[in-house]
């Protein structure tokens, strides 16, 4: 016998097991509430659950983006590189997922998705889930449906927050002669 009780052998699988967030989603999260129950059984399965200290990575810029990530406690922020220059694109507290593109693509990554502060997520492969769309299984179209809107969403604001950017850009080069180039934001 290897020294554990049933009991502890229970508590350990129990912390380990995504699907036990399951409940608290469905009341916090609109998207989570329009998913039948034993949709996201299936979800969370081929799920696993990250503990992060700050500052730890979840996802590289450049690396393939294979998972998406919903948030159990404490806040991951998006930021992107370029030119040695950092930059927050948007943060994600519980109950809200951070890169839904992968769902959609499983490409390599044009951000990096960090832990702001001390954070636990639930990484869900979002290659299984691409599989189940790309059969259009029908697990896999409820799941697109449900995040879709807050996919979008998450578009529009980076499309804002690009537009804000470039808009300082142009004014802090106005009268200069130089030109707003692609490659500055």
């Amino acid at each position: 016998m290897n020294g554990t009780t049933d009991g502890e052998a229970y508590a350990t699988r129990r912390r380990d097991d995504p699907t036990r967030f399951i409940p608290w989603l469905r009341d916090h999260s609109p998207a989570f509430q329009s998913i039948p129950a034993a949709v996201l059984q299936q979800f969370f399965e081929r799920s696993e659950i990250v503990s992060c200290k700050r500052d730890d990575s979840l996802l590289e810029q450049g690396q393939r983006a294979d998972r998406i990530f919903v948030v159990i406690s404490g806040t991951v922020t998006v930021r992107v590189e370029r030119g040695g220059i950092i930059r927050e694109l948007m943060s994600y507290g519980p109950g809200e997922v951070a890169g839904l593109l992968a769902l959609v693509d499983q490409r390599d990554a044009p951000y990096e998705i960090r832990a702001a502060s001390e954070t636990e997520v639930v990484a869900v492969d979002a290659r299984y889930m691409a599989q189940l769309r790309a059969a259009f299984h029908p697990t896999g179209m409820v799941v697109l449906d449900a995040f879709m809107p807050m996919l979008v969403e998450h578009l529009r604001q980076l499309d804002d927050r690009a537009i804000r950017l470039a808009a300082r850009k142009s004014a802090a080069m106005s009268g200069t002669g130089q030109t707003f180039r692609r490659d500055d934001r």
